[in-house]
């Protein structure tokens, strides 16, 4: 089974997360601000306050539905820092063109893919 974690527990992080429970993806970790926000939870997930535990975590597939200010550094930081491959962004990927590319740019060297 696939393996998933998702940056973001509000209204979108937990739309993708019965999406991902229905394509049959094992969803690993969760992270969000307010914790909260895991007694929404019926599963025993690991729930994280701090996004850079989740980096660590060996997964197939990120889901990042932050909020906009806080997402270019967490998609830095899963491409320059984290084993996962594939991530998923919520739109918009990046508040301006400059960090789109720069996404984009560091995706390519890294080899990673970004679905925005």
């Amino acid at each position: 089974m696939k393996k998933a974690v998702i940056f973001g527990f509000g209204g979108m992080g937990q739309r993708y997360y019965e999406s991902l429970k229905k394509s049959k993806f094992d969803i690993i970790g969760i992270c969000d601000k307010n914790l909260k926000k895991k007694k929404i939870l019926k599963e025993n997930i690991f729930f994280y306050k701090n996004y850079q535990k989740l980096l660590k975590v060996k997964s197939d597939l990120a889901c990042i539905t932050s909020n906009t200010s806080s997402r270019y550094k967490i998609i830095l930081d899963l491409i320059k820092y984290s084993s996962i491959k594939r991530i998923i962004t919520e739109k918009p990927l990046a508040i301006s063109l400059e960090q789109a590319k720069k996404i984009e740019s560091l995706c390519k060297k890294k080899k990673k893919e970004n679905i925005s």
